[in-house]
């Protein structure tokens, strides 16, 4: 507030003043806040995806990543898309009108914990910033096998074993083998054990196919063996699976498999 004082004088007359006040406002500024519309938590090989809203603000929202890693695997995305969602309403008051989200999908390749920095600027110049953290998990590597576990001695065998949920390239080992058979790399390749989806841009998002190895060779001893598999992935992240194979003289045995 501002007081402004007039004064006019002269010889001859009578002297008058008069005082005004002035009112100075300062324009308002928004209080944008930016807000995930799911837990910030992942797996390593599974297909994640979240959105954040800002409110606040006028909208339209530009989107910017201001410091900080993400997950390997994951980006951040602007389709420029408006999305009508609750969670872009504030938590009191009326519900604002739809706005543009930013989307972070991808795959996770690494476990850890991830800050950055995110930052939306509104329409009218006005700008938020909110610090986040993603927990990305390790995989749990499965093996499997739909294979029957049976063979004879001085015949043929072969057997194909299947991991899934890390991140490929995986190493192989096994514990206790029958005598006569090897771990062999195998010519195929497999697809997703696990659908693709399409996110809000229309771009599918894919889990990463499985890995095969094959169990092969010509049994030398009959008898029951219990053995491990081993597989290791990319990220150090390793899963394991026992099985048994029932090597017989004269015919095939059942299929035993223990987890």
């Amino acid at each position: 507030v501002a007081e402004i004082k007039a004064v006019y004088s002269q010889e001859s007359a009578t002297a008058y003043s008069a005082v005004a006040k002035v009112t100075v406002i300062s324009p308002k500024i928004s209080v944008i806040i930016i807000r995930p519309t799911t837990d910030l938590v992942g797996a390593v090989g599974q297909p994640y995806l979240a959105s954040f809203f800002a409110r606040g603000g006028t909208p339209h929202y530009s989107w910017e990543m201001t410091s900080g890693n993400l997950p390997p695997g994951l980006e951040l995305v602007d389709p420029d898309i408006v999305v009508a969602s609750i969670s872009a309403c504030p938590e009191e008051g009326p519900c604002l009108s739809p706005a543009n989200p930013v989307w972070l999908r991808g795959v996770p390749t690494k476990a850890g914990e991830y800050k950055f920095e995110l930052t939306a600027a509104d329409a009218a110049g006005n700008s938020g910033k909110e610090v986040f953290v993603v927990s990305i998990r390790a995989g749990q590597i499965t093996i499997k096998t739909e294979s029957r576990l049976a063979a004879r001695v001085g015949e043929s065998f072969s057997a194909s074993f299947i991991a899934a949920g890390g991140t490929a390239p995986y190493a192989w080992n096994a514990e206790g083998l029958p005598p006569g058979l090897a771990l062999r790399e195998s010519p195929q390749s497999l697809t997703p054990t696990a659908p693709c989806y399409l996110d809000i841009s229309g771009e599918a998002i894919c889990p990463p196919a499985p890995a095969q190895i094959l169990l092969a060779g010509l049994p030398e001893k009959a008898g029951e063996y219990k053995f491990t598999l081993v597989a290791k992935d990319s990220t150090g992240n390793a899963g394991r699976n026992t099985f048994i194979l029932v090597v017989s003289n004269t015919g095939a045995a059942s299929v035993v498999i223990s987890t």
